[in-house]
């Protein structure tokens, strides 16, 4: 027989604190959990094959969270295999109440052959400073999130809904939603001990990623990131949106490897298909360009719409291997001085193909006009 939270002795009455009762479940492999609203207050951590089989009830973060995530492998020293999570039913993890510590919502830490099917993580407030991910992944490789709703509602830098660090490898997320304050998906090396990772092969496909300040994508390493690298990280028909408030300025795909002299590498990037547009409200502050790349070896940008307020649709600094071919480039509102920027501001990045002849635009006389892009042509 499935077992369940109330089996171990929790209330699920959204008052009573359940930690223990949930604890003992986890620690029996999981099961179900049913209608209810389950209080805790400590992270729930699982072993190798734990399973939700269905999930309908919220996991409610009570006001005395510690930081760490709300449920998350208990062995980081080793793959955890076999782990599977259905929320179809409608299951939740619920931010409750503000909080002074990080707080993580669904750690998919250390995993090897997991499935997550419509988890959603939501809600969040935080002070100034304080991270808020609606879902983390590090040390993990060979799984599958499927549909599903990761938002966090605070409005600060720090809160993002998904969230890729240190040796990730062949994950897939199909059907996502996400929705933040800062970030909408970042893959980051940004802290000096995880200097040497490498995340790859990860994929987005018919994806839908809003945010509320700095990035729908974010791909950064570092200045200490030395030998890290992020490669094959593919978006495929998937719809990102930028909002630029409250947060100020904002670039709704962001690519910037600060250190490629010491072996830090950023690679093999596609977005194909889908959209981005940036959205900035009365007062809001656009960032120079919709795209915006610094040191990326081997972009690709396939087919993709930009609506946008930026002053530029690409800015590429020092990059190799640069595609752009297809889609269209259409300002929201004029954007002074529109009539004068570039379409495309190319730094030191001379094989950039752009247009049906393989030229390179200028920097003048390409404005910021809605057309399509020509389609390029091999060399």
């Amino acid at each position: 027989m499935t077992k369940t939270p109330y089996d171990f002795g929790a209330k699920g009455d959204g008052l009573t604190d359940d930690t223990s009762a949930l604890g003992r479940w986890v620690q029996a492999g999981g099961g179900e959990i049913p209608a209810g609203n389950f209080l805790f207050e400590a992270p729930l951590r699982f072993g190798p094959g734990f399973k939700i089989e269905r999930w309908e009830g919220k996991l409610l973060y009570g006001r005395g969270w510690p930081s760490g995530y709300a449920i998350c492998s208990r062995d980081w020293t080793r793959y955890t295999p076999g782990v599977k999570i259905d929320a179809s039913a409608g299951g939740e993890i619920v931010y409750h109440g503000e909080s002074d510590m990080p707080r993580k919502g669904l750690g998919l830490t250390h995993l090897e052959n997991f499935e997550v099917v419509n988890a959603t993580v939501v809600g969040g407030a935080a002070a100034k400073g304080i991270n808020l991910f609606a879902a983390e992944l590090r040390h993990s490789r060979k799984g599958i999130i499927r549909g599903g709703l990761f938002s966090v509602n605070s409005g600060q830098q720090g809160a993002d809904g998904i969230h890729l660090t240190e040796n990730c490898s062949d994950i897939e997320f199909v059907g996502v939603r996400t929705g933040s304050g800062d970030d909408s998906v970042g893959l980051t090396v940004e802290i000096p001990k995880h200097a040497g990772s490498v995340i790859e092969r990860i994929t987005f496909t018919d994806c839908h990623l809003d945010n509320e300040g700095h990035s729908s994508l974010k791909i950064l390493l570092a200045s200490f990131a030395d030998r890290s690298v992020i490669r094959g990280i593919t978006l495929k028909n998937c719809t990102m949106r930028t909002t630029l408030a409250p947060l100020g300025a904002g670039l709704p795909i962001a690519l910037w490897n600060r250190t490629r002299a010491r072996g830090a590498r950023v690679q093999d990037v596609t977005v194909e298909g889908g959209s981005t547009q940036m959205i900035v409200p009365p007062g809001g502050r656009p960032g120079e360009a919709v795209f915006q790349l610094l040191l990326v070896d081997g972009m690709r940008v396939i087919n993709h719409d930009m609506f946008h307020f930026a002053r530029m649709g690409v800015m590429a600094t020092d990059c190799t291997g640069l595609v752009v071919e297809g889609g269209r480039i259409e300002p929201i509102m004029p954007v002074p001085p529109a009539a004068t920027m570039p379409l495309f501001r190319l730094e030191s990045s001379p094989d950039a193909q752009i247009d049906e002849r393989n030229k390179r635009p200028g920097w003048k006389g390409q404005p910021i006009i809605g057309r399509p892009l020509p389609k390029s042509k091999p060399n």
